[in-house]
């Protein structure tokens, strides 16, 4: 039955065995998933002896919510550790890690209350993370463990002996994650994200009801709390505070969560402004590394942002300045406005090719003046074309302001789009006679995967592979970042290093020249 739930997996309305080490509860919803993530923990070590895997079937209807079918699958469980977790996670590291981020843990408080993988710290200011989502790959903030006043609800680990679960009085599918962390605080137990990674395939979805649980929280515990603001992965809450508080922090949620739209803010309005009478100035010219870059005018206002902060393609810049070798010729795939373009001619100097490709004929002008070369430039070239596996010579390539999101489109768009020629990596290889060693630094907007996935051989005398991934495309085509870095280790690269979404693979061993 394609449907059937996975074996060796317990509805807890049957009665799970008891003893165990780790209990698993989850609300189940997409069987196919929840199937997925039983088999990558168990493959991770989390086996039948020792876990067990609690489901609330809510697959043909919402026949509990997450406060009541959590506390349900909680009260059956008779693992030391429960951990309530969404359908759609893969498990990354394994149970002997767990095991020993929670005994580091248990060595810093002996009586912590909750872990989880990503949430708020007020003691540093900032979000704490260990996660692979569509916001990013593995992005760690800072040293892991790091004490939190809010926990995402993807992976939440409880102690069975504390017993923390969700509000009885409150309702929904959102904010149960808070909700516990302020119970375990009101008990004198703190909270924390520890480093153990998964990977969340699903898109974090908000607006009606989760601005209904975000107010719901705040009356429950206005009656408790003097005045305090608490940030969670999504957004404030406020609890405590007055009425006024209150109906202001439900307005402005209701702006950003139910009608997000960035014309109605009017914080962005002066900023706007501001660039423009800077541009009408100095034109639409920008400095970064010391370097002056012309921007096109009609340029997106988070790009103008990026530009004005130092921060465009900032992972890229300093990763280039690190890893790539200076010594042997470079592919670059995805040239834009020639930012990383100038941070790779710079670290490799004169000697070896650099040969980029980008699909928007438009920015050729640009980039050539960004970079500082000529049209007959024999060290550097420009090849304007699109990186696709598709079947067809040419292919749709969008063009938009927004020039770093710019891509090869696979159905019929409302944006501009322009037909440009097709070519494999291995095609372009060829075409600039590249046989030797090479470096490839590559930012082609999900096309990544199929790179890895069907021109395997093209990366045979690659070395130093620096790739921006775009987990995003990934999961909205069923595809997992997990399944990505499985390619990218069996093409023989190590990673090395990563900011962001950025990585650095190295390649141990020395390539064979092409013939």
């Amino acid at each position: 039955m394609a449907d059937a739930f996975p074996p060796g997996t317990a509805n807890c309305e049957a009665g799970p065995e008891r003893g165990l080490r780790y209990s698993f509860c989850t609300l189940v919803s997409d069987v196919s998933l929840y199937r997925d993530m039983v088999s990558s923990f168990r493959m991770n070590g989390f086996s039948e002896e020792v876990c067990e895997f609690l489901y609330v079937d809510n697959s043909t209807e919402n026949r509990f919510d997450a406060y009541r079918g959590l506390n349900y699958t909680m009260s059956r469980a008779s693992g030391e550790t429960l951990v309530l977790c969404h359908q759609d996670l893969l498990a990354y590291d394994s149970m002997s890690i767990l095991d020993q981020k929670l005994a580091e843990l248990a060595e810093i408080d002996p009586d912590w209350g909750l872990a989880g993988n990503a949430g708020y710290s007020d003691e540093r200011g900032h979000f704490v993370e260990c996660i692979s989502d569509m916001g990013g790959y593995q992005r760690r903030t800072c040293p892991l463990p790091a004490p939190v006043v809010s926990l995402d609800e993807n992976f939440i680990l409880v102690r069975n002996s504390v017993r923390i679960g969700p509000s009885a009085d409150l309702e929904g599918f959102h904010m149960y994650g808070t909700d516990m962390v302020v119970q375990a605080a009101i008990s004198g137990r703190k909270s924390y994200v520890i480093e153990f990674h998964v990977e969340h395939r699903g898109n974090g979805f908000t607006g009606p009801s989760f601005v209904r649980s975000a107010q719901a929280f705040e009356d429950k515990y206005a009656q408790v709390f003097k005045r305090r603001k608490i940030v969670t992965t999504v957004t404030k809450v406020m609890v405590g505070g007055t009425l006024i508080d209150r109906l202001y922090r439900r307005y402005r949620r209701k702006r950003r969560f139910e009608v997000p739209d960035e014309s109605t803010d009017r914080r962005i309005k002066p900023r706007k402004l501001l660039f423009a009478v800077r541009e009408r100035l100095h034109g639409p010219v920008y400095t970064l590394d010391g370097h002056r870059f012309e921007i096109p005018p009609d340029s997106t206002y988070p790009m103008k942002k990026a530009f004005h902060k130092g921060e465009y393609e900032m992972p890229e810049r300093s990763l280039v300045a690190r890893h790539l070798p200076i010594d042997i010729d470079v592919v670059e795939l995805g040239g834009s406005l020639g930012v990383v373009s100038h941070s790779i001619r710079r670290k490799i100097g004169d000697g070896p090719r650099h040969v980029i490709v980008e699909a928007n004929r438009r920015l050729e002008p640009l980039l050539r003046r960004n970079i500082g070369i000529s049209a007959d430039s024999e060290k550097t070239t420009i090849d304007l074309a699109a990186v696709w596996y598709g079947d067809n010579p040419t292919v749709d390539f969008l063009v938009d302001p927004d020039t770093p999101s710019n891509s090869v489109v696979k159905k019929k768009s409302d944006g501009e789009t322009v037909s440009v020629p097709a070519k494999t990596l291995n095609r372009l290889l060829e075409e600039n006679g590249i046989r030797g060693p090479y470096s490839l630094v590559c930012d082609i907007e999900g096309a990544e995967y199929d790179l890895l996935e069907k021109d395997r051989s093209a990366l045979d005398n690659c070395v130093c592979m620096i790739v921006e991934i775009h987990p995003r495309p990934f999961l909205s085509s069923g595809r997992t970042i997990k399944a990505w870095l499985d390619l990218f280790r069996q093409a023989g690269f190590e990673l090395v290093d990563a900011e962001k979404n950025v990585i650095v693979g190295i390649k141990q061993a020395q390539p064979a020249n092409r013939t």
